[in-house]
């Protein structure tokens, strides 16, 4: 009669833990993949419009935005903060299905010079981006 020892049967308690780890990796990754995959189906990029502003002057970028399923519009970057600073946003609510909601977002010219805005369309709570404006921004 053959009686495993203290050490054969820890290695093949090891080898089984790792066999079972090996698989929840694996359909975990899979699992990541689908969800990123799904999500970039949605993702819009617009090319960059071009902004001229005043300095010292403020600037609104309307754009469209369904507030009402938890989206919004955010300030992702601005390339450089001592030529252009985010001041503010506004809600202006659609009107009985003529006009979609918008949301109004504010830059304020600090000094004479470029830099690039970009905005990111956000579900709250939700790290995936649906749509992304980038505005080119002149302070004269």
């Amino acid at each position: 009669m053959d009686i495993p020892t203290e050490e054969a049967m820890a290695l093949r308690s090891a080898i089984k833990l790792i066999q079972i780890m090996k698989n929840k990796i694996t359909v975990l990754a899979a699992l990541i993949l689908t969800i990123v995959l799904y999500n970039c189906a949605g993702y819009q990029d617009y090319g960059g419009t071009s902004i001229l502003i005043k300095l010292n002057e403020e600037t609104a970028i309307k754009l469209e935005a369904d507030t009402s399923k938890g989206y919004s519009w955010i300030v992702s970057n601005i390339s450089d903060r001592d030529i252009a600073k985010y001041t503010g946003k506004e809600y202006i609510p659609g009107e009985n299905g003529k006009n979609l909601p918008m949301q109004v977002i504010k830059i304020k010219g600090l000094k004479k010079g470029k830099a690039i805005i970009s905005l990111n369309y956000v579900k709250k709570d939700d790290l995936l981006v649906k749509k992304s404006r980038t505005f080119n921004l002149t302070v004269y």
